[in-house]
């Protein structure tokens, strides 16, 4: 029986080196390796390519260029694998010389997975921390003891026949942490034979960096598994709602110091699936409480400012959407009407201030009089741009935070040294120098631009028999690239389609004037909220090469629906995931973007494994919950500084 030994590593040149020595040491000596380094460069290949050649057995190493998370990294594993039997070995786990022969003898005995006995230890100082043996019944009833515990406390232990691949399928791709339990749990109701090997053949390390180590995130993932396991009939109905509604009390009592009402909510949904537990009423209670205890009074005052676009639901207006009703933030709207600018005007030639967007004006007389006459710390325009003589005057009494989107080289001239910030909040961290200190700014942070993650989402995909480029946008791209790449792309590929999302400005213009006479070329305008979707999710890709960027809400919606985007190195991209969650053109060149766009079209199980990963950092890193936590943990500093 050929086992396939497969390690998932991701920065883990420190502990590998171990791992395969225990590889190498196994009496079983019918195996194969397959090493899959998810998108990192830190030597690992370099461990894998020495270890291969001192051994007989065959070796494959795999890096798919970015990093696509655990889940990701096990499917393309599994890809790889040609053994009768499958093994996973994490990188900083180890096994002992029997491992694989032990669950080798119970596979052949009629097992479909075999769970061994584990040692854990202290990574850091090698100190023995306990022994766990699998439950005795998770042979008898799989499902319910999975269902119950994570009991299975590591993949290392785990062998399990190539037949039990192709009933299970794939690691699901939405659990960033557990997804080797739901796995197993989908393997038991799969009709699986579940044998338990007694001898402790697999050392597992904890360390502080590891999964469990984080706990919120942890009860996250938890409930996200209850959630998708709540219609399994194998399991009772009364369980299900039971441990869905402690796993959602678990996630709550975790946010209570930090976020009272989403605890009282996440509360309140655990007491109606099960109102019998005596525990969570009390918890519900003191939650409701202390969010109404701690309820201050407005704190800051976000000035929501809006930009243009083609999406209602698009731009960082959206931030003031999801802040409304926070206690903490008091948001103040900014619609572009005549009598605003009719007073704006005036005040403005009162003062002898310069002719601009006199509802900019009437929005800093709204702001000055709210800070005079309300309990307010700190005023946020979440359009600098749009006030930048309203920052360059001198301080008051309150902090003036500062949002500013347009990069250094849009600017016609440095800003002042001198004004009425205190804090600017930077969408990349490419322009942190440049911009320190401007309008008199006392610190300078960085938080990305947000996307609604749950409008933005997958859908069906592209159509393999015909693939497609999107072409979204207009602020400093680079059509000329654009056009360049389409022309060469359109006559290679004839029956390729290329949608271009962007105003007629731009598209009657000279730099796109020879894609306008092209066959499968599709220019729209002027779009609902829903067809704009519609092209995210069925496009291929999407081409976007920039002169110059910050932030970007076609890149950022790309990400959210799972689109690959094709672009170069410029301006904030790597703040954005480029060359991690997905690759960089190699250089500003036609022929790159080229060469990606037709990557992503003739490999689809590789633009699969990117588009995973895109909308993953989507909702782990972009999505707007995340950012506005982001914004209220600013908001409470500048707060206690003010």
């Amino acid at each position: 029986m050929t086992i396939s030994v497969l390690i998932a590593a991701w920065q883990a040149a420190p502990t590998l080196a171990r791992a395969l020595a225990s590889v190498r040491a196994q009496t079983h000596r019918d195996w194969e390796l397959v090493v899959v380094e998810d998108g990192s460069r830190d030597g690992t290949e370099a461990l894998v390519r020495a270890f291969a050649a001192e051994v007989s057995q065959p070796v494959r190493y795999d890096n798919p260029g970015v990093n696509q998370g655990v889940a990701a990294a096990r499917n393309r594993l599994l890809r790889l694998a040609a053994g009768d039997a499958l093994a996973f070995l994490d990188a900083d786990d180890e096994w002992t010389p029997d491992h694989l022969r032990l669950a080798a003898a119970r596979l052949a005995a009629g097992a479909d997975l075999v769970a061994a006995g584990v040692s854990t230890f202290d990574l850091a100082t090698g100190a023995p921390l306990g022994d766990v043996l699998p439950p005795a019944a998770l042979e008898s009833d799989p499902v319910g003891t999975l269902f119950r515990a994570s009991v299975i406390v590591t993949s290392s232990c785990v062998v399990f026949t190539r037949d039990l691949l192709r009933r299970t399928g794939d690691f699901d791709l939405r659990f960033r942490i557990g997804e080797d339990r739901d796995y197993w749990l989908r393997a038991g109701h799969a009709g699986a034979r579940l044998a338990i090997e007694p001898a402790l053949t697999c050392r597992y390390a904890k360390h502080p960096g590891s999964a469990m180590a984080r706990t919120l995130a942890v009860a996250e993932q938890t409930v996200r598994f209850y959630e998708k396991h709540a219609r399994l009939t194998a399991v009772p109905v009364a369980l299900r709602r039971r441990l869905l509604a402690r796993s959602l009390a678990t996630e709550a009592r975790l946010l209570r110091a930090t976020d009272p009402r989403a605890s009282a909510r996440l509360l309140w949904r655990a007491w109606r699936l099960a109102p019998a537990d005596p525990a969570l009423p009390a918890h519900l209670v003191f939650s409701a409480l202390r969010a109404v205890v701690s309820r201050p009074s407005p704190r800051v005052l976000l000035v929501a400012d809006l930009l243009g676009g083609q999406c209602r639901r698009s731009g960082i207006h959206q931030l003031a959407r999801v802040l409304s009703g926070h206690p903490a933030v008091r948001v103040i709207a900014t619609p572009d009407t005549r009598p605003r600018r009719a007073l704006g005007k005036l005040w403005s030639m009162l003062h002898h201030w310069p002719a601009r967007n006199q509802s900019q004006t009437f929005t800093e007389l709204e702001t000055d009089w709210a800070l005079a006459t309300a309990r307010l710390a700190a005023a946020h325009f979440l359009v600098g741009e749009y006030h930048a003589p309203y920052l360059s005057r001198r301080p008051g009494k309150q902090a003036v935070i500062a949002t500013l989107h347009m990069p250094a080289s849009a600017l016609d001239a440095p800003p002042p040294r001198t004004g009425r910030v205190h804090t600017l909040v930077l969408l990349s961290s490419r322009e942190r120098d440049f911009f320190a200190g401007a309008w008199g700014a006392r610190q300078t942070v960085v938080i990305p631009h947000g996307v609604d993650t749950d409008f933005f989402r997958p859908g069906a995909g592209p159509d393999p028999a015909r693939p497609s480029i999107l072409v979204v946008g207009r602020t400093l791209r680079d059509f000329a690239l654009t056009g360049a790449a389409v022309l060469r792309l359109a006559a290679r590929h004839p029956r390729w389609r290329f949608d271009f999302v962007v105003p007629a400005s731009v598209w009657h213009g000279v730099e796109l004037a020879a894609v306008r006479t092209l066959r499968g070329v599709c220019w729209h305008d002027r779009i609902d909220d829903e067809t704009l979707r519609l092209l995210y999710q069925t496009a291929t890709c999407h081409l976007t090469p920039f002169r110059d960027c910050t932030a970007n809400n076609a890149l950022v919606e790309s990400l959210a629906c799972g689109l690959p985007p094709v672009t170069n190195d410029r301006g904030g991209v790597r703040d954005y995931g480029a060359g991690v969650v997905y690759p960089l053109a190699r250089d500003n060149s036609v022929a790159a973007l080229m060469e990606l766009c037709e990557r992503h079209a003739a490999e689809p199980a590789w633009r699969s494994g990117i588009a995973a990963a895109c909308r993953a950092f989507a909702l782990d890193t972009l999505s707007w919950p995340v950012i506005a936590r982001r914004h209220l943990e600013l908001y409470a500093q500048v707060s206690r500084l003010s």
